[in-house]
């Protein structure tokens, strides 16, 4: 979150184990350092006056500095091209220097920015025409050490996704814990660790013939980002998985609105907000994400989350095929390619081919433990509805994708109903009578009780009826006692003393 005006920027960095917050108050020379997963850790230290956010005088670098992108940067203009299946108006500049009298570096920076939606483009949700939307910036060129033979070669990409221009809100750069972090303003913010790294060359040279199918995780969180080539759009998604619980949660984004959807299949049931209103009903049972439960599975909701390869599309009875490896976002990954056909009821149909992308076993994401993760789905293909063929051109891209304890241990924040769903308990008597019918079904057999409870008398009476008996009970708490009379036969009566542990003491 960058904010040119009030001098402040916020980034946070997602490990598979913790999460940092990073929140760099310019206005007041300040760095605050929060890890997330630790509510009391919160260290502050001072902003140093030279750093890739840092500008003159004490200020946030501005923006155009920032992106290194603007006039002064003499772009040249490259025309279009697609990036994530984006149409995007593409410009390259070139960066030459000398860093520390002894790094040369000679770079080409490439940036691309999603057109105009008149030219064909638009983010669902936002705002005005959408130009000016940055996609992705690469980084490629060489370094060379001073006076040393040789030289290193360079190439970065960095992905823009849900960008969202204007004012963050204030509450982005406010924290529980700013009034109480431990002052470090007499040290250096520490740097992340950078990954050892990985000898591309010797990777590249020797791919695999025809690698295993990477395992899909059955707890994931992960941003999902949808471009829908033939309608010109992009669509941002945030979802978490959980196969294991029967749950799942799908956070669409709109602009700056959230749309949530919260799927607890255990209960059977789904809540939606939008713009703060709530509304629920019976799980989701798209084919999707549902499918019927067992035969023999008693009591059950009729519908339960949908495997995890279901829901991809991907794994073995899909009948993918190997075929090599490439660059995605940066990304060396592993390709395979699927080819399906379903009918749609009637006449109506769809085929597509699918090509996913995983990133090989050599990657590392920084902070996580597995290394073939999903980066990119992409299918082409046709629908056909009402007599009306229409082609398909799909870029499903993930990011951060995370699986494991991570998602786990926050269950609680994940899953929790949305409190605009909540209504007030209702109130109960502590003086009560009704009459109860109970059914178990493992069993096979129906209870019927009445009861009459009285907290304030400290006692209880229930009435078991059976076929050819009636048994009243009354459990007299302020004496002990529990009498047991059968009421078809008038002298038959007896008194227990009340165990201090049972379903009605308490």
């Amino acid at each position: 979150w960058y904010d040119g005006v009030a001098d402040k920027v916020r980034i946070d960095q997602h490990y598979h184990d913790e999460s940092i917050e990073n929140i760099l108050d310019y206005s007041a020379g300040q760095h605050f350092i929060f890890d997330k997963d630790s509510s009391s850790s919160c260290d502050v230290y001072s902003l140093p006056s030279r750093g890739p956010l840092s500008g003159a005088g004490g200020h946030v670098r501005g923006v155009h500095d920032l992106f290194r992108f603007g006039a002064s940067f003499n772009e040249t203009y490259m025309g279009q091209q697609r990036v994530r299946g984006i149409m995007c108006d593409t410009w390259f500049s070139r960066i030459r220097g000398t860093f520390n009298d002894t790094i040369e570096y000679d770079y080409v920076l490439i940036w691309s920015f999603a057109v105009s939606e008149a030219d064909g483009w638009r983010v669902v949700g936002e705002s005005g025409s959408g130009y000016g939307t940055p996609v992705q910036a690469e980084l490629r060129g060489e370094t060379r050490m001073a006076g040393v033979p040789g030289h290193r070669e360079v190439h970065h990409v960095y992905s823009f996704t849900r960008f969202i221009p204007g004012a963050p809100p204030s509450s982005v750069f406010s924290h529980p814990s700013l009034s109480s972090c431990t002052d470090k303003t007499s040290e250096s913010a520490p740097f992340p660790e950078r990954p050892a790294g990985w000898n591309i060359t010797e990777v590249m040279s020797n791919p695999p013939s025809d690698p295993s199918l990477p395992t899909l995780p059955t707890v994931f969180k992960a941003s999902l980002e949808a471009n829908i080539v033939e309608k010109g759009y992009t669509l941002y998604m945030d979802q978490v998985y959980d196969y294991e619980g029967d749950r799942a949660r799908f956070d669409t984004f709109n602009g700056t609105r959230v749309e949530e959807t919260l799927l607890l299949y255990d209960v059977d049931r789904m809540w939606r907000v939008v713009d703060g209103s709530c509304s629920e009903r019976a799980a989701y049972h798209s084919f999707e994400i549902s499918s019927a439960s067992p035969e023999d599975d008693i009591g059950a909701p009729s519908f339960h989350l949908n495997d995890v390869q279901s829901l991809f599309a991907f794994g073995s009875r899909f009948g993918e095929r190997y075929v090599g490896r490439t660059f995605v976002r940066g990304i060396y990954v592993d390709q395979w390619v699927s080819n399906m056909s379903m009918p749609l009821g009637g006449s109506d149909s769809l085929s597509f081919e699918l090509t996913y992308s995983f990133s090989v076993v050599e990657w590392q994401e920084r902070g996580l433990d597995e290394h073939r993760i999903p980066v990119q789905a992409h299918l082409v293909g046709s629908m056909t509805r009402g007599g009306e063929t229409t082609s398909l051109d799909h870029y499903y891209e993930f990011f951060n994708f995370v699986a494991g304890t991570e998602v786990t241990e926050h269950a609680d924040e994940y899953f929790s109903v949305p409190s605009s769903c909540q209504k007030p308990l209702p109130a109960l008597d502590e003086q009560f009578s009704a009459v109860v019918e109970a059914n178990f079904e493992e069993q096979g057999f129906t209870l019927t009780l009445e009861e009459w409870y009285d907290g304030v008398a400290d006692k209880v009476r229930i009435d078991q009826h059976y076929h050819d008996e009636s048994i009243e009970n009354i459990l007299d708490y302020s004496a002990g006692q529990h009498f047991i009379f059968d009421k078809d036969s008038s002298s038959s009566c007896d008194v227990y003393s009340l165990p201090s542990r049972g379903p009605l003491s308490g």
